[in-house]
C-alpha cells in the first residue's frame, strides 16, 4: 500500500497501534480501494504473521454454501458432501481470517459468525461436535453497515461486535496527490513483468490520469497501467497509450447492471466497441472463436479464484457440472489447486 495523504498517514499509525492486538477489525471503503491489502498489512505486523492468513469473499460464494466454506461440513450433511470437509476457520486456527464483502452475508450466517466472535467455537454443518479455535477476524465491506442495520439486513449486535477497531479507506478521487506514486509503482511492476524498458509516464499522460474520476479506484488504475504497458512501444507512456483503456470505463458507466437482467448485450458491446477494430486486425478470420474462448476462460478462471480454487463451489457459481468445469480447466490450462 502506498499513500502520503493525511488520511493514509493516519491509517499507517492505526495499523501500528492495533496490529499486535487480537482486536476484531472492520475495514470500510469502496471497491478497489485496497481493503484486502490493508488487512494483510495488519496481519503482517501482528504476532500471528507466521500463522495462516485466509481471505474469503462472502459475495462470491452462494449463501447456501458459505456456511460450509467457513465452518466445514460432515460427510452426508448435504447432497455433495461425500466426505468431511474442514472449513476456513479450522484451517486458520492460530492465524487470521479476512472476511471480505461481509455486508452480503445472510442473517442466518451472521448469527453463526457472531457466536464465533463471542466464544471462538462452532459446529460443522451436519455435525454435533463443538470445535474451538483461536482466530483473529478482520472484515471488510463496501456497503454502509449503518444503513444495513437500519433496514434490518444486518444484525446490530454483530455490527457493534465487529467495529472494535474501524478503518475507512478513502476513494482514489480523494487521494489525487497519491496517483503519481501509485502510477510509478505500477509502471515499474508491469514493465518488469513484461520485460519492457519503460522509464515512466510523460507529463501530459500523467496529467490525463490525474483528471480521471477513477470510480473503480486503485484497482481500475492498476488495470489501466497494465494494459498501457502492454501496448506501449516507447520508453515513456504517452496519452495515446491510455486511449482505449480510458474509453472502456466511460462506456461501462453507461450500463445499469441492475437493468440488464440476464441480457449482457450492452455490457459486452461497450467493452468491445473501443477495441473491436484492433481485435479484427489481429485475429482475421478467428474473431468469433478467440473472443468466445477468451470470455469462457476468464469466467472459469475468475470463478476458481473467487471460490478459492474449490471446484464444487466454482461449478455451482457458474451453473455448470463439475465434469464440464474440469474439461475447461484442462483445456485452458488454468492452474487448479482445489
Amino acid at each position: 500500500m502506498i499513500g502520503s495523504t493525511a488520511e493514509m498517514i493516519e491509517i499507517w499509525k492505526m495499523v501500528g497501534q492495533v496490529a499486535d492486538s487480537d482486536a476484531t477489525v472492520l475495514i470500510q471503503g469502496e471497491s478497489g480501494t485496497g481493503k484486502e491489502l490493508l488487512a494483510r498489512a495488519i496481519f503482517n505486523n501482528s504476532r500471528r504473521r507466521n500463522r495462516p492468513f485466509l481471505a474469503v469473499n462472502c459475495a462470491a460464494i452462494p449463501d447456501a454454501l458459505l456456511e460450509s466454506e467457513l465452518f466445514g461440513h460432515e460427510k452426508g450433511a448435504f447432497t455433495d458432501a461425500h466426505s468431511r470437509r474442514i472449513g476456513k476457520f479450522e484451517q486458520c486456527n492460530g492465524g487470521t481470517i479476512f472476511l471480505d464483502e461481509l455486508g452480503e452475508m445472510s442473517l442466518a450466517n451472521q448469527s453463526k459468525l457472531l457466536r464465533v466472535l463471542e466464544n471462538q467455537e462452532f459446529e460443522r454443518v451436519g455435525g454435533n461436535e463443538t470445535i474451538k479455535v483461536d482466530v483473529r477476524i478482520i472484515t471488510a465491506t463496501n456497503r454502509s453497515l449503518v444503513s444495513a442495520v437500519k433496514s434490518g439486513a444486518f444484525r446490530v449486535d454483530l455490527f457493534y461486535r465487529l467495529r472494535v477497531v474501524s478503518f475507512f479507506l478513502p476513494p482514489l478521487k480523494e487521494r489525487i496527490e497519491d496517483i503519481p506514486l501509485l502510477v510509478d509503482m505500477f509502471v515499474r511492476k508491469f514493465a518488469a513483468k513484461y520485460g519492457k524498458k519503460i522509464k515512466g509516464v510523460a507529463p501530459d499522460a500523467l496529467e490525463l490520469l490525474m483528471q480521471q474520476p477513477w470510480e473503480g479506484n486503485i484497482r481500475e488504475l492498476k488495470n489501466v497501467i497494465n494494459s498501457a504497458i502492454v501496448l506501449c512501444k516507447s520508453e515513456l507512456l504517452m496519452p495515446d497509450d491510455f486511449g482505449p483503456q480510458l474509453n472502456l470505463p466511460k462506456g461501462m458507466k453507461q450500463v445499469d447492471f441492475d437493468s440488464v437482467s440476464d441480457d449482457y448485450y450492452m455490457v459486452f458491446w461497450n467493452m468491445l466497441e473501443p477495441v473491436f477494430d484492433g481485435i479484427c486486425s489481429k485475429n482475421r478470420g478467428t474473431v468469433f472463436e478467440n473472443v468466445n474462448m477468451g470470455l469462457e476462460k476468464a469466467l472459469v478462471h475468475m470463478a476458481m479464484e473467487k471460490s478459492s480454487n474449490n471446484q464444487v463451489l466454482a461449478a455451482k457459481l457458474l451453473g455448470i457440472s463439475r465434469n464440464t468445469l474440469r474439461d475447461r480447466l484442462e483445456r485452458y490450462k488454468i492452474n487448479d489447486e482445489g
